[in-house]
Formats: structure tokens, sequence, C-alpha cells
């Protein structure tokens, strides 16, 4: 919140005015209780006073009280004046409160009337980023940026945004420049270590929270981040050790507490009396109430509450929702778009022939929560394939078409006229993100499963990559992107229809990505996989085009990184408890099932594994 300027005053001259100047003297001056009574003087005078009415408001949120510091400084704007201040204090008392939607509006008209306020840009992009509307407060933060380019903060929250949209290299970036900016910004310090565990850079993670430590003099949130990086290893008694250590420390810390509930599914009763006693606080931040309630939801399936757990899933998903809603209509228009830029004709154009003829990438793709990650852990577990993990970079290169389309097109109608030049360049690019670590691997694997919406520009940009498909039947991969806190990144899975509307999209791009993609798709069922392990990852190291290797079959001894919900399954070995868990939760999946209409049988399908254009 802004503190108190020189702005001039809105009143006629005379006793309040003095007493106004005086207060507000007394206020720069930290004398608050002196310059509250005046301003309340004032007031008592000509209650419509609009300075005093601001600066009274302002001096209240300072002493703790945004709520009645909202009241005051609303009407000091109903009063009338030009002054932008006033929209700006207004908003920050809406942020402090979490009401960032109003906060966001008030930034915009402190914007309206000084475009070249760079706190306001900073607030907006702020609450935007509350709201999780990212691309929007990426946008924002740069035009803060753009005003005050030495700014250590502005820096560091949007490399936070960038990090969250999965720029990694672009969040590292944006870190390391607020720390060359302020050394001891201890914040940005943790922030670049888990940017750090996210690239897979542990030990490097690791040296960055000892650089936190050493830059505050309350490391509060350390052992929790080490916590994150000993999951992402594997090493879950490493983790449980530390995070005992955190909760010991602050027995309220639900991050602390929804980590070790997940990796501690032998006591689920103590983790589940820990997080309730810890959600029946008041006052509870929404991200970590929605974090907790993702936690006890998990750790109540495990117990066998499905009823009681499915209320927390709710809970959690509605928390998620609230900051950013599915729309189904504009994903339905993108979805076929896509289908109408990348047909036959695209690819008999010759667009298949520009790009990269590097053959290692291959795309592993698939709904989430449907076994990429296990389908990664087997291929990564032969000596000659590099296991990347989830990338965005592909997606990143789809929403840069507008720049790097001749036309000036966005995606996916920006791929009609990407040269080949560009074409190469942007493959360039996303091969120096994924092969950093490759050392002479002769196979790279790209996680990220809704690349499936990119599989076209990945066809034009690699003509000799490969795909894999991964396919779960669609009440069980519904079910599991349901009970996942994705953290807003993927908006449909907050509510049933969403889901069920964007597996029924899902479904219809894969079967035309069957018909006409010209790169080589290996089709796989989750269920297969499990029923025939030895078969099936014979056959997925096949159509990698290498020679057999047992260690395929050992994949949860393979010593990585693996930085996604699935971390704790792909260290064990293959179980079929997952396959048919819908039916725990059936009495409550109506909404789903209606709005996946035939598709909610997929489980009950042969199925039928192929390449190419093989159906299910």
């Amino acid at each position: 919140m802004a503190p108190p300027g020189t702005a001039g005053t809105t009143g006629r001259d005379g006793a309040p005015e003095a007493a106004f100047a005086r207060a507000l003297a007394l206020h720069k001056n930290g004398r608050l209780d002196e310059a509250e009574r005046l301003y309340r003087e004032v007031l008592a005078e000509q209650p419509h006073h609009g300075d005093t009415l601001h600066y009274l408001g302002l001096l209240t949120h300072q002493a703790g009280d945004p709520e009645a510091a909202i009241g005051l400084i609303e009407r000091a704007i109903q009063a009338g004046g030009s002054d932008p201040l006033r929209h700006y204090n207004l908003g920050e008392a809406y942020r402090a409160l979490g009401r960032s939607a109003e906060a966001a509006r008030c930034y915009r008209a402190t914007l309206a009337a000084d475009p070249e306020d760079a706190g306001a840009e900073l607030g907006l992009a702020d609450s935007l980023y509350d709201l999780g509307e990212l691309r929007a407060a990426v946008h924002h933060y740069r035009r803060a940026l753009a005003l005050m380019p030495d700014d250590p903060e502005i820096h560091n929250n949007l490399a936070t945004a960038l990090l969250d949209q999965g720029d990694t290299d672009g969040a590292l970036a944006g870190f390391e420049r607020a720390l060359a900016l302020d050394p001891g910004f201890s914040e940005a310090h943790l922030n670049r270590a888990n940017a750090l565990r996210d690239a897979g850079r542990i030990d490097e993670a690791l040296a960055a929270i000892d650089r936190y430590e050493a830059t505050t003099p309350e490391p509060v949130k350390a052992d929790l981040a080490r916590a994150a990086c000993r999951q992402a290893m594997g090493d879950r008694d490493g983790a449980r050790t530390l995070l005992v250590r955190e909760i010991e420390r602050d027995p309220g810390d639900l991050q602390a507490l929804s980590m070790f509930a997940r990796i501690s599914p032998e006591a689920p009763d103590a983790s589940i009396a820990a997080l309730e006693a810890a959600l029946a606080k008041p006052g509870l931040h929404a991200e970590d109430r929605r974090t907790a309630a993702f936690a006890l939801g998990e750790t109540l399936d495990r117990a066998g509450r499905f009823d009681e757990a499915f209320a927390r899933y709710r809970e959690g998903n509605a928390l998620a929702a609230a900051r950013r809603a599915y729309n189904a209509a504009a994903t339905a228009a993108l979805f076929a778009r896509i289908e109408g830029v990348f047909d036959e004709a695209f690819f008999a154009a010759g667009g298949e022939a520009a790009g990269s003829p590097d053959p290692r990438p291959v795309f592993i793709v698939g709904m989430p929560r449907s076994g990429t990650t296990l389908v990664e852990q087997i291929a990564a577990s032969h000596p000659r394939v590099h296991g990347a993990g989830e990338h965005d970079d592909l997606g990143r290169i789809a929403a840069a078409l507008a720049e790097t389309s001749q036309a000036g097109q966005p995606f996916p109608e920006g791929a009609r006229t990407l040269t080949g030049e560009a074409a190469l360049s942007a493959a360039e690019r996303y091969l120096a993100a994924i092969a950093r670590d490759a050392g002479d691997a002769l196979r790279i694997t790209d996680k990220m499963p809704t690349n499936f919406r990119f599989l076209g520009l990945a066809a034009r940009l690699f003509p000799r990559a490969r795909v894999i498909h991964i396919r779960r039947g669609a009440l069980d991969t519904c079910l599991s992107c349901y009970m996942q806190d994705f953290t807003g990144a993927l908006d449909f899975s907050n509510e049933l229809e969403g889901l069920g509307h964007h597996y029924r999209l899902y479904d219809r791009l894969m079967r035309h990505w069957r018909n006409c993609l010209p790169i080589p798709m290996l089709e796989l069922r989750y269920e297969d996989l499990v029923a025939d392990l030895d078969s099936k990852a014979r056959e997925i190291v096949d159509f990698l085009g290498l020679e057999w290797d047992s260690r395929c079959l050992r994949f949860h001894e393979t010593e990585r990184a693996v930085l996604t919900a699935s971390t704790w399954q792909v260290r064990t070995p293959l179980y079929a408890s997952a396959i048919g868990r819908w039916r725990n939760y059936e009495r409550h999946l109506g909404p789903l099932r209606d709005a996946l209409g035939s598709l909610a049988d997929d489980h009950e399908q042969v199925s039928e594994s192929g390449t190419g254009g093989t159906p299910d």
C-alpha cells in the first residue's frame, strides 16, 4: 500500500484543511494515533472530505484492518476527485483480504488514470496471478518491468508465473536476474531452488536451498523444499524425516502436512486427524486450503472412506475452479481448428519435409493420469533412452506461431505458413531444452501428456519423430484427474462435466491423428500394460528401434528424478489396484457419465494396440 504522499486536498480552505494537513504530516512521521484522531476530527465536520477518508483508510489498513480500510477508501472515491492513488490503495486493501478480482478492478482503474504507474501494473499482475490467469499476469509483469527494469520483486514474480506455465528456463533466468539485483533476496533463492528441482537439477536445487537459508534469519520453508527434492529423487524416508522436522516447527503447516500424508500411506488415521484439525482453523489462505483438501481426500481414499474422500476432492476442485473456470466452447473451437489445419492435405503438401531430421524425439501423449509417466519410466530404463520428463516447449513453440509464421497467424493456423527455416529454428530450440542431459542417447522422450494437441506441429518440426499414445479407461482417467491437485494448470479437471467434455475432445482428436499423422504412432492401453508387462515393454522398445534390454522390466529400480504426480507409482512394481477404481465412487459420477456418453463404457472395450492407423 502506497505511503502518504503530497496529493492536493479536495475540500474548501479553512480549519478542516489545516487539520487535514497536520494529520497528514503526523501520518508521514509515523505518529499514527495522533494522525487518526485528527483525521476523525476533520470527518466529524466534513464527513465527505475525500482526502481525509482516503488517508484514514490507508492508516486503518496499515494498522491491520483492511476491511475497514475498504469502506473508507470507497467513500473517498465516491466523494470525487481525480487522484488515482485512491484506486490503487483500495486495490491493496482488497488484495490483503484475498479478494483478487476486486483488487484487479481497482488496479485497472489506477492505470486508466495513470498508464505509467508501475506499482499498479505490479498489483494487477499479482492479482491476475492469484486468479490463475497466468498469461495475463505475465503480460502485466512485463509491462511493470518496462517501467521498473531493475526491480528484483518484479523479476521474481514474473519468474514465478513463468514457472507455473512450465517455462522453467525462463523462470530460472528471471530468478537469477532478481538475485543479481539483490543477492540477499531470500524468496528468490527459494523460488530458484524450486525451479531447479522442476528442471531435474536436484543437486543445484539443494545448493540453492542452502543459499536461501544463508540469506534469511528464519528459513521457514527450507525443510519443505528439501523434502520435495528428496521426493523427486525417490527418497521417501529422507523426505519424511525433513517433513517431520518442518511439522514439529509449525504443526499447522498445511503444505508439510499434505506432503507427509501423501508419502505416508501406512498411517492414514494420524494424517487425517492432523489435516482435519489444520483445516478447521479460521482464516486459511484459499491455496493452502485447496492443497490440504486434496491431500485429505487422498488419505481418506487410502483409508477406504470413499464418500468422505469425494467430499474433500469436491472442495479442493471448487477452490481451484474459482481461480480459473473451464471454457468448454472455446476449447471445442480450438480442437476443431486443429483438425481443420492439420489434415491429410496439409501433410500431403510437403509440410512434413521441413524441420529437423533428428530421429531422437519421442512424444509420449495421452490424457493426464493415463500412464505416460509409467511408459516413460519403462523406456528410460533402456540405456540408450533419455527420459526428459514433461516439457512445455512444444506448447510454447505453438504459442509463438503468431510471431514466427509468415502470415503472423496464431496456432494452429500459423503452422500453414511456417517456413522451413523457422521450423528448423524452432526444432533446434526444442532439442536444446530436452537434450541437455541426454548424452549419447538414441531416443529422448517428452512425456507432456497434453502434447496430443500439438502432434501435427511435432510432425512438422520432426518428420522422423515417434509418438507413443497411452490410453486408460475413461472413468478411471477422469476420476484420477479429478482427484489430483493440478494447481489450476488443467482447468478442465476441476469439474466432472468439464472432464467428460474434454475427454471426448481428446478422444476425437486422437482418432483424427490416427488417420492423417505421417509419423509412426504406437498405441497402448494402460490396462494391457499392467496385464502383460513383458510383451508390452518389448513392443515399446521395438517401436523405438532398439535392441531389447531386460532392465525395462525392472523400471522401478531405475534411479532418475520423477517430477510428476506419479512419483511413487513408478518406483514400485506394477499393480492392478488402479484399474476399476471408479467403482468406489460410482454413486458420485453421474455428471461425468452423462458428459462422457458412450465413452463412459471405455473400460469394457477390448483393446487392440498397434501403430499408425490401427483402431482401438
